[in-house]
């Protein structure tokens, strides 16, 4: 007789199944899925489920469906939303007794027009850690714009008060400052500043933003930037003309894991009317439960994302790359973004560097968006860099001496060849034909060796590239022939 062969635990577990039943294994995925959806739909929008699914949605969105929707709709005319940039838009400038120096700057820098009609900003209001008095002002066309000290209005809050919080060691520090600036030691007020300004910080965004709802509550785009935020006007003005201000817009620089992404407030924050009368207006509870977590937040962008999210608004992180944490200069170009508007760059802590921005970026020098591909060319076009021309470097462009355009040496993603003998054959690993990197490479560096005597230097390769500054000895590139075709594709879309 013929072996025959047992039924496996498989076929009898499904024929018992069939005898019983039960439902098939398909049926229990779908109950499962139907069980997740129905539990994040139900649960706080700030539950650590709800967001952990969210946040695999995404995730797998961003590997199955495209890269990165067009970004043509910036040259839209009429646009989507218009906004009456001037009148319907507030900018929220946050300083601090120890940065007040910068606010000057920030508003020289600010561009007063464009060669267009297209009106400029010129709303703003002024908070800190102190308010203005007789001895210090600032000046925007001939108004003078009063320093509001919302800090106050966080540790004078009444459910702060009641929470037994007036004695925590962050509002002693408060008081300590204020201390300092009515006696006007400002020494002291400063090395205070100086070492406190930091944790005082986080207590300025919640009530800094009520205030502004307070006193300007139709502004269809509210924008919150610190003292050294440049914000390119050009590309901000296409963005809020493309967004609808009567949703619940929460836009900026993602950053943070999935319990809390939050929009990098040194790279600026832009809230819809939508967004700022939930968080203002609609839920006073909520409100008051992130002025007493204000007291204990490390960083104010991170607490004010959290009382959106349990408003249920969400960052929306599609226009991320808009926003970048580094100045102009040294802000890293990726082939990713080439042609997506730059609308805010940080990090321009003095005079110098925030004025370089406005004499390059303003809207004196630019007649539309700015793209990420225009900064090179906006910055370098005057004669501080030396264009000579090498041999070696005729497929990739020229070479430029006492430059850098990787600056970020130290990245784990920047590739370091040593042993390598001249700027010629480091340009010939990035941009030459049977270079290993020519796919990949956009910016090379060549370093010349520290010891005296030493034959040879260090090469530095990159798959992005910066504007760049002076840098003594080192020589730099790019690889243009590959930087124009990633425009060529990029633009062409």
């Amino acid at each position: 007789m013929p072996h025959q062969r047992r039924p496996s635990w498989r076929r009898k577990f499904l024929r018992h199944q069939q005898q019983c039943g039960l439902p098939q294994p398909r049926t229990f995925l779908y109950l499962a899925i139907l069980t997740v959806i129905s539990l994040c739909l139900l649960l706080p929008y700030d539950n650590t489920l709800r967001l952990a699914t969210r946040w695999g949605i995404q995730s797998l969105q961003s590997v199955f469906l495209p890269r990165r929707p067009s970004e043509r709709w910036i040259y839209d005319n009429p646009p989507a939303h218009p906004v009456k940039f001037g009148s319907e838009t507030l900018v929220i400038v946050k300083t601090g007794y120890g940065t007040r120096h910068r606010v000057d700057s920030w508003f020289e820098a600010l561009s007063p027009g464009g060669k267009g009609t297209d009106e400029p900003l010129n709303t703003f209001l002024l908070i800190a850690d102190f308010a203005s008095n007789d001895t210090f002002h600032i000046y925007y066309q001939d108004q003078v714009l009063p320093i509001h000290d919302v800090v106050q209005t966080t540790v004078s809050n009444h459910h702060v008060v009641l929470d037994h919080k007036s004695s925590h060691p962050r509002v002693q520090k408060y008081r300590q400052l204020q201390r300092a600036i009515s006696s006007g030691d400002d020494e002291v007020a400063l090395e205070l500043a100086r070492t406190s300004g930091w944790e005082l910080d986080a207590l300025k965004f919640i009530s800094g933003l009520e205030l502004a709802y307070h006193i300007y509550p139709t502004k269809k785009w509210y924008i919150l930037a610190d003292d050294d935020t440049y914000l390119v006007q050009s590309s901000l003005r296409p963005l809020l003309s493309h967004l609808d201000s009567s949703k619940p817009y929460f836009v900026g620089n993602g950053v943070g894991d999935f319990r809390t992404r939050f929009a990098h407030g040194g790279s600026s924050v832009i809230l819809s009317q939508a967004a700022m009368r939930k968080l203002v207006v609609e839920n006073p509870q909520k409100r008051t439960k992130a002025y007493i977590e204000s007291l204990d937040e490390t960083w104010g962008d991170r607490l004010l994302a959290r009382a959106l999210l349990r408003v249920g608004v969400y960052l929306d992180e599609e226009y991320s790359h808009f926003f970048t944490g580094e100045s102009p200069r040294q802000s890293r170009i990726r082939a990713e973004r080439l042609c997506s508007p730059v609308v805010a760059f940080h990090g321009l802590a003095t005079s110098e560097k925030m004025l370089d921005a406005g004499r390059h970026l303003g809207e004196e020098n630019v007649t539309g968006p700015v793209l990420w591909a225009d900064l090179r060319n906006l910055y370098l076009q005057s004669s501080e860099v030396d264009h000579t021309q090498a041999k070696a470097t005729s497929n990739g462009g020229g070479i430029h001496r006492d430059w850098d355009h990787i600056f970020h040496h130290k990245d784990t993603d920047v590739v370091i060849i040593k042993n390598v003998a001249n700027a010629e054959i480091c340009a010939g690993m990035c941009v030459g034909k049977t270079g290993k990197f020519k796919n990949s490479c956009l910016a090379w560096t060549w370093e010349p060796p520290a010891t005296k005597g030493k034959p040879t230097g260090t090469c530095f390769l990159s798959d992005w590239m910066v504007v760049g500054e002076k840098s003594k000895g080192r020589i730099s590139g790019v690889h243009e022939s590959r930087l124009r075709e990633l425009e060529r594709v990029c633009l062409g879309d």
